[in-house]
Parts: structure tokens; sequence; C-alpha cells
């Protein structure tokens, strides 16, 4: 389930989405004053404190690309964070083989070494000669 926030947001994004394809927004720069504009229209109770962070919040939400608006995924649109000069975000089109709007880059794929892991119990007696306040020597209740 979607926080409150979270599912407000897609509303504010398809809103600047569709000023950028009315060609309100030049270069797919967004900048915080139609963030805060955006919020507003969308109809949304979302805070206007910090524009800067309205982005941020979403891709690093576990939730980026399920709360990405459809339309936005059917065009193939994603957006990257854009700093200074009250700038916010930038809409751009997906890389050539991308198939989501936030890919994880850092998911193991079919090139990702496997290694296997065993962990090594000590004895009782090992563990007495360490230091007491080292906490991985400290039995387990």
């Amino acid at each position: 389930m979607l926080k409150s926030k979270e599912s407000e947001k897609p509303k504010v994004i398809e809103h600047l989405y569709q000023q950028f394809l009315a060609g309100k927004i030049a270069d797919g720069v967004v900048r915080s004053d139609q963030v805060l504009e955006a919020i507003q229209a969308a109809g949304t109770k979302l805070g206007k404190a910090n524009p800067a962070n309205f982005l941020k919040d979403v891709v690093r939400s576990v939730n980026a690309n399920s709360i990405w608006p459809d339309v936005l995924k059917r065009d193939r649109i994603t957006a990257r964070q854009r700093y200074g000069g009250k700038r916010v975000l930038q809409f751009i089109p997906y890389g050539t083989e991308q198939q989501e709007p936030f890919p994880d880059r850092f998911a193991p794929d079919k090139n990702t070494p496997i290694h296997f892991v065993a962990a090594a119990s000590m004895s009782f007696v090992a563990r007495r000669l360490g230091r007491k306040e080292e906490t991985w020597l400290r039995k387990s209740s």
C-alpha cells in the first residue's frame, strides 16, 4: 500500500508532464515554482516547503516505478534530478535498453558472480578469550 504522499505525487508529475507536452516547460526542465503550481493545480495536500526534494523523494522510494504515471511509462519518459537555478527535475526519454522508469543499476544480472558463504561457529572457550565489551562475543538470548 502506498503512503498518502506517494499516492498524490503521480498526479503532480502527470500535471507537469502535460505542461511539458503543451510547450510550457522548456527542455523538460521543471523549476520549483512550477512544482508548487502543479501541487496546487492537481488539488493535492502535498507540502510546499521544499519543492527541491520533490523528485528525490520519488526516486528513493521502493515504489518509484509503480507510482510513476502510466502515461509517462507509455511514452517512455522518466526524469532525473536537476540542481541549481531553482531547477528540480527534467523529463527525459528512456535509454535504448531501458524497460522501466527507474531501473536498479545495482541489481544482480547474469554476469554477477555468485559466492557461497558459510558461517563459522566459535567454541565457548574461544569466545571467553575475547573482550567482554565486544557484542559479537556475547551469548545470544
